[in-house]
């Protein structure tokens, strides 16, 4: 089972390493972790980096498939006793041509505390939010309502007639989106380092197929999607903290 957070009653308050499971950690949280981690945990540290799509070792067959198949890549330590594999929010970047690749877990940390500018775009049918995030913390935001009917059931031609209305009705919340993100994001375009997207997958799979203006940030998009159960100011909010944190697991063999 997933938890978001440890129970604080089984966890070594001097403790940041959570028990055994799987977690969402915010940045400051998992940066207590790394510092632990290094720290050495009563034991020697081993820790090693994977970039996505390289292959895990035998020892970590016990992570998800989620986890092998993180397209951020993974940091993998063993501390004492603790088997620990973190899933970072941002992808590594290679290391220079000529240059030893920098150790583990200082790679994770500068991934982490690097200042980024990611745009933000939230998606359900009658509603979404658009906005810009500098370093988690939101610059610029832009929401909007948009009427689109729930399917209708009735059968015959005026079934046939009220989906094509509908699909029409969703065409202009998708391009009313469209100009929103060219409008706000448009001054950012060159230097937005990550697109975040949330809501309805399948809305958002075809509003980025039918808004060509996002599609060169989006060669960009940060996996998995944000969150979210209506698109606002509030969901852009906290859309930060989804963003920048990492997926923890956790096994003490």
């Amino acid at each position: 089972m997933s938890h978001t957070c440890p129970r604080p009653e089984a966890v070594n308050p001097r403790s940041s390493v959570p028990p055994d499971g799987a977690y969402t950690l915010d940045r400051g949280s998992t940066l207590r972790l790394i510092d632990e981690i290094e720290a050495g945990l009563a034991g020697d540290v081993e820790a090693v980096l994977l970039r996505a799509g390289e292959e895990l070792g035998g020892a970590w067959e016990w992570l998800p498939g989620a986890a092998r198949r993180s397209e951020t890549g993974l940091v993998l330590a063993r501390a004492g006793a603790a088997m620990v594999a973190i899933v970072p929010p941002f992808p590594f970047e290679p290391a220079p041509c000529g240059t030893a690749p920098p150790a583990p877990l200082k790679a994770l940390r500068d991934l982490l505390v690097r200042r980024r500018l990611v745009a933000v775009v939230l998606v359900r049918l009658g509603a979404y939010a658009v906005g810009v995030l500098y370093d988690g913390r939101l610059i610029l935001s832009k929401t909007g309502t948009r009427y689109v009917p729930a399917p209708h059931r009735a059968g015959g031609q005026s079934q046939r007639r009220f989906e094509r209305g509908r699909e029409r009705w969703i065409r202009e919340l998708y391009d009313e989106v469209c100009d929103v993100c060219r409008s706000r994001l448009g001054p950012y375009a060159d230097d937005l380092q990550h697109l975040a997207i949330g809501g309805d997958r399948h809305v958002l799979n075809a509003f980025l197929k039918r808004c060509e203006w996002l599609a060169p940030i989006a060669a960009r998009l940060l996996p998995p999607g944000v969150p979210v159960q209506r698109p606002g100011l509030a969901a852009l909010r906290h859309a930060g903290a989804a963003i920048w944190s990492s997926r923890v697991y956790v096994r003490r063999p």
